[in-house]
């Protein structure tokens, strides 16, 4: 099926434009052309005019009796049935042709009347009649010229009228057609450019909708199927990018867990030696009695430790709920606990009953990533990295903040400090993708994040989620 694209469309528009706009031009080409011969016609007409005048100066010269220079007359008729006779030549321009031919009959009837005029000058009586009859022919001659320049100048008058309807004409389409094309622009080019600018912005904020692409195959649908397209690989790529940083996270987690679990386990195996000692002489049940205990007090603990880890590493769907804010960073510092550096003290000054509605598995990932960092950048003792919290419901936000006193971000770096894959640290130390992954967490939370960074004082992580006051006593 034969489809228009949106550059075929426009070169059509174009060329449909560039045709009506070269006609209208075209026909006022052409009556310029005519306005210029039908000038040349007028020219003629006057220099007519003018020898018809000098012809009937004989009547003024025969009533004053003075002498009539015959020879000269004749011969201005002739000149003036050359000019009727090139007058007449114009066929296809001139307007009064039967009036030319109609003069040239009078100017010959005129010059046979001057000839018996000039042979009848003796008889007072003659030469008055004829001169009647010559003076009949000339008003008819003036009469037939003056209507011969009107016929001509009617013509033009009307020619040059229809110049200024064309000329409205050509304005009006060009308005018209500009206006047009303004609005099909807008409708088939700007709107969809707008709404790719505004896509990309949502694509930076993991926000997209996918267009809904309509039927047809015209470049800019093409761009929405590529653009939707494109979405679709970038989000299974934001998942695989967020499982490999969470398996990173998880991988240094499960070091620390193996830490966490190296003291229960061995006070397990401490008290099971000595349970085995007593177990042949049992002098004091108490004792052994209280040896148990301490077991099962050090397998509750090592299971809390491999609880969290596995709760942290599941896969779930995003879902919001209310929870207590304190549950939250409480579960990041008991599974950072066994990661924490000599030297370096992670604290928390985050009140109780602070309820949101958070993914409580997502906003602990969330800040696992960002104190990590933060304990990451601190390469001088002693260290601390302090998480606290304000409820401001007059704003209806809570504002978390996790502090640090490490090395700083400098300057240049603070801007892309979110950008995946952007790290300061060797490949070892991280991904570069934690604070991204932490950055997409809390904008999913409908929050935000910002920091703030004074290189060799510190750094401050500040985010903000929305309070709601009918959770605060859930």
């Amino acid at each position: 099926m034969f489809t228009l694209t949106l550059g075929k469309k426009l070169v059509i528009q174009q060329v449909v434009r560039f045709l009506i706009i070269t006609s209208l031009c075209a026909l006022l080409l052409n009556g310029y052309y005519k306005v210029n011969s039908h000038f040349l016609l007028l020219s003629h007409a006057n220099s007519l005019g003018e020898i018809v005048l000098g012809i009937r100066q004989l009547e003024e010269s025969f009533l004053l009796k003075e002498e009539i220079d015959f020879k000269k007359l004749l011969n201005s008729i002739d000149l003036a049935k050359l000019k009727l006779e090139s007058l007449k030549n114009e066929r296809k321009r001139i307007k009064s042709k039967d009036l030319i031919q109609h003069m040239m009959q009078e100017f010959d009837l005129y010059a046979s009347e001057l000839d018996l005029l000039k042979h009848t000058l003796g008889n007072n009586s003659s030469s008055l009649e004829i001169f009647q009859v010559i003076k009949r022919k000339g008003e008819d001659l003036s009469l037939s010229m003056n209507s011969l320049v009107k016929t001509e100048q009617n013509y033009v008058k009307g020619v040059i009228e229809s110049f200024a309807w064309l000329l409205l004409s050509i304005i009006a389409v060009a308005m018209i057609a500009g206006i047009i094309e303004f609005l099909w622009l807008w409708e088939k080019l700007f709107l969809p450019l707008k709404t790719i600018a505004n896509a990309t912005h949502d694509i930076a904020l993991n926000k997209f909708v996918p267009f809904q692409v309509r039927k047809g195959k015209d470049e800019i649908n093409n761009i929405f199927r590529a653009i939707n397209t494109m979405t679709v690989d970038l989000e299974k790529q934001r998942k695989s990018l967020v499982e490999a940083q969470k398996l990173s996270s998880i991988g240094t987690l499960a070091a620390g867990t193996a830490h966490q679990l190296n003291n229960p386990l061995n006070n397990i195996s401490t008290s099971c030696q000595i349970a085995i000692d007593e177990i042949e002489n049992i002098s004091d049940p108490e004792f052994i009695k209280e040896l148990l205990i301490d077991i099962e007090q050090e397998v509750q603990r090592a299971s809390d430790t491999v609880k969290g880890l596995l709760e942290f590493s599941r896969t779930h769907q995003f879902n919001l709920a209310p929870v207590d804010l304190r549950e939250v960073t409480n579960k990041v510092l008991r599974l950072i606990a066994g990661e924490i550096p000599s030297g370096i003290a992670v604290e928390q000054t985050v009140p109780s009953h602070i309820t949101l509605l958070l993914d409580s598995q997502k906003m602990t990932e969330a800040l696992l990533n960002i104190v990590t960092n933060s304990m990451q950048a601190i390469d001088k003792h002693p260290g601390n990295v302090l998480i606290t919290a304000q409820a401001l419901p007059e704003e209806d936000k809570v504002v978390v903040q996790v502090k640090d006193n490490g090395k700083g971000i400098p300057p240049k770096n603070v801007q892309s400090i979110f950008d995946p894959f952007f790290s300061t640290k060797n490949s070892k130390e991280g991904t570069g993708l934690g604070l991204s992954v932490a950055y997409g967490i809390i904008k999913k939370h409908n929050g935000s994040i910002s920091v703030e960074s004074e290189v060799a004082c510190g750094t401050v992580f500040t985010i903000t989620l929305p309070w709601h006051k009918e959770l605060q006593n859930f």
